[in-house]
């Protein structure tokens, strides 16, 4: 169930547990639609690494739709293996309209990220 834009892909590469994970090369996300309806408390969590950014040139951004915008929750340019585990504010809660979107913000076809072991959570 996830969209793919840009350059997305799964790859055995990008893996940090298990035999696969999500390469994000240059520009590229994922994005995924999930009714939070009944659901209350929420995070994320994730594993994820930057390569070959350039220092606030580049990011990695996760961001959380409402239903009218975008919503910035993390935005990192780590190039070590890192588990984000992060709390979604309460207008994620019940919500029929939810989105999550990864995105690698580059600007050189060397710049990537790995993601791994996604999951929304109460």
């Amino acid at each position: 169930g996830w969209t793919a834009t840009g350059r997305a892909q799964i790859h055995g590469g990008a893996a940090y547990s298990g035999s696969y994970g999500v390469k994000l090369q240059r520009v590229g996300a994922i994005e995924k639609a999930i009714s939070t309806v009944g659901r209350t408390g929420l995070f994320i969590e994730y594993d994820r690494i930057t390569m070959n950014f350039e220092a606030g040139d580049d990011s990695f951004d996760v961001e959380w739709y409402d239903g009218s915008i975008w919503n910035l929750l993390e935005s990192t340019d780590d190039t070590s293996w890192g588990h984000a585990s992060r709390a979604l504010p309460p207008g994620a809660d019940n919500n029929p309209n939810f989105r999550i979107r990864f995105t690698c913000n580059g600007n050189h076809p060397v710049e990537k990220v790995y993601l791994d072991n996604v999951q929304l959570l109460d």
